[in-house]
């Protein structure tokens, strides 16, 4: 992700020169020292034709199913989804599928919850944190309705499932 370009870079990377390389074991020059990667395409995370206002990304994630690319922009308020298209013996391609505003301002940091069911945006100029389900085919992101007030989120962890099995300690019920 190039942060201030808002745009994503998807490189080409060449094992067996990069595997010459550590084969060499110090051995080989640093000028001589092949390049292991290959621009292969930017992809813009902004709609076309762009917004006037500044916009710089924040975060980028690939789905757990690694079918899809998240990048989140913090001007347009809104997370890019990418599909990512592989080819046998190419580097992989992505493909714009939406732009979806995180229903706050400054989305810093998203995460993948449920497996990569759910994906919780930190919007810290607006003071919340907002939730959407990913639809797993189509990779569309739609609001929750779920909202949650906190002073500046600039970060968010999802705890593994298996951690949420703690039992009260006045009840028998899960948490």
């Amino acid at each position: 992700m190039n942060e201030l370009s808002s745009c994503v870079s998807v490189f080409a990377f060449d094992r067996r020169l990069a595997q010459d390389i550590i084969e060499a074991n110090g051995e080989m020059a640093e000028e001589r020292c092949p390049a292991t990667l290959r621009l292969a395409g930017t992809y813009s995370t902004r709609a076309s034709p762009p917004p006037a206002s500044k916009n710089t990304c924040g975060r980028i994630a690939v789905d757990p199913s690694g079918r899809y690319v998240l990048v989140s922009n913090r001007g347009d308020d809104t997370i890019t989804t990418f599909r990512i298209h592989r080819h046998e013996g190419a580097a992989p391609t992505l493909e714009q599928l939406s732009i979806t505003p995180t229903e706050g301002a400054t989305p810093r940091h998203f995460q993948f919850a449920a497996g990569g069911r759910y994906v919780i945006a930190a919007n810290q100029d607006s003071n919340t944190i907002t939730s959407f389900s990913l639809d797993a085919e189509t990779g569309a992101l739609i609001f929750t309705g779920h909202s949650l007030a906190i002073n500046a989120p600039n970060f968010v962890c999802s705890q593994p499932k298996a951690l949420n099995k703690v039992k009260s300690s006045n009840s028998d019920s899960e948490f």
